[in-house]
């Protein structure tokens, strides 16, 4: 085999490894056992990966009672295009409009 097969199986199972975490995530959010998740990869750098499974709102809005999504984003500071959304996945409406 050679080196380009490998890197692409671990891309691979990387890749599958994370789409993993963030259902499971998505799962968790949903069921109400977890509130909401939001990571900033790295943390306090110029070029910045953002997840958010939760509300479906940019990650600096707080504001409650929207619909569920997992959202990633690639966030520049200081920068002409400041974020632009990677991933969109609605995942349902937030737990205190379901329960009415």
């Amino acid at each position: 085999m050679t080196k380009l097969t490998y890197v692409s199986i671990v891309g691979v199972t990387l890749l599958l490894a994370v789409l993993l975490g963030c259902g499971t995530l998505a799962l968790a959010v949903r069921s109400g056992v977890l509130s909401e998740q939001l990571h900033w990869f790295p943390p306090n750098m110029r070029y910045q990966l953002i997840v958010r499974i939760g509300s479906d709102a940019p990650p600096w809005d707080r504001r409650s009672n929207r619909p569920q999504a997992i959202n990633v984003w690639v966030h520049g500071r200081n920068t002409g295009w400041h974020i632009v959304n990677l991933l969109h996945v609605p995942i349902g409406p937030a737990e205190e409009a379901a329960a009415n």
